[in-house]
């Protein structure tokens, strides 16, 4: 009967080739060959970690956030890039035929924006703490629509609330609403846009509140080159808008009789 040699780690050592574990017990051999390259793939593996974009420390919800805070920041939408269209000689008063008409707009747009900005400040409270404990923060965005579907025409921050992280939960929470309804003519400036300026507030009694948003009416179309970039680009402006809250029923009102 044929015996076969055992396998050790000596390469010298016979090896039966009618053994058909000799594949297995050849990767046995060759196994301390190779020994001498770990610590450089080791190396490498390190290095390219830490020439990650990222700390390692890094939780999801924080890379997320930061990789929103780099799609709006190409996209010209923060304070230090932003060129509002709404200057102080482009404007004409509203006149009284179009406030109850911009209150029922913008109360339409609250009612799409409010749980889409509680939902987005929530997510970046558990990634940056600091946006729990912190005073009132507040970011002026202007927002401007389109006339015939209600779509984002622009979105960028005015005035900035110093935090990027929490300007960036505002334009966020106003880009997912959108789209919003499309806006009756008696509010459109020249060149098909309905402007409104909205401030956001972190504190939760303000918040997104109707009070802090106030529309304008410009004189004549804004310049392109004045104007600066388009802030919405598509990738971010044609996502499918999130579905709004179902309403709650009306309070049963109690029907007084004179006596």
């Amino acid at each position: 009967m044929t015996s076969t040699t055992p396998i050790t780690g000596n390469s010298n050592e016979m090896i039966c080739p009618c053994d058909q574990r000799s594949e297995t017990k050849m990767s046995e051999v060759t196994a301390p060959r190779t020994h001498g390259r770990i610590p450089k793939l080791a190396t490498f593996l390190l290095l390219t970690a830490c020439c990650s974009e990222f700390p390692p420390s890094a939780t999801p919800a924080v890379i997320r956030h930061r990789q929103k805070i780099e799609e709006w920041r190409s996209a010209q939408a923060l304070s230090d890039a932003y060129v509002p269209e709404v200057q102080a000689g482009n404007r004409v008063a509203l006149g009284k035929i179009r406030h109850v008409p911009f209150a029922l707009y913008i109360n339409s747009m609250h009612d799409r924006i409010h749980y889409v900005f509680e939902e987005e400040l929530a997510a970046a409270g558990e990634a940056y703490p600091e946006l729990r404990g912190a005073a009132d923060m507040a970011v002026l965005l202007e927002i401007a629509v389109n006339q015939g579907d209600g779509r984002l025409a622009r979105l960028g921050v005015a005035r900035s609330s110093d935090s990027v992280v929490f300007d960036v939960v505002a334009l966020e929470a106003v880009r997912r609403a959108a789209p919003f309804d499309a806006p009756p003519q008696l509010l459109v400036s020249p060149g098909g846009k309905v402007y409104i300026h909205w401030m956001f507030h972190s504190d939760p009694y303000q918040a997104c509140a109707t009070f802090n948003a106030r529309p304008f009416l410009l004189a004549s179309a804004p310049s392109a080159v004045a104007a600066g970039r388009q802030p919405v680009p598509v990738h971010l402006a044609d996502r499918p808008r999130s579905a709004p809250p179902p309403l709650s029923p009306a309070p049963a009102t109690r029907r007084m009789h004179s006596e």
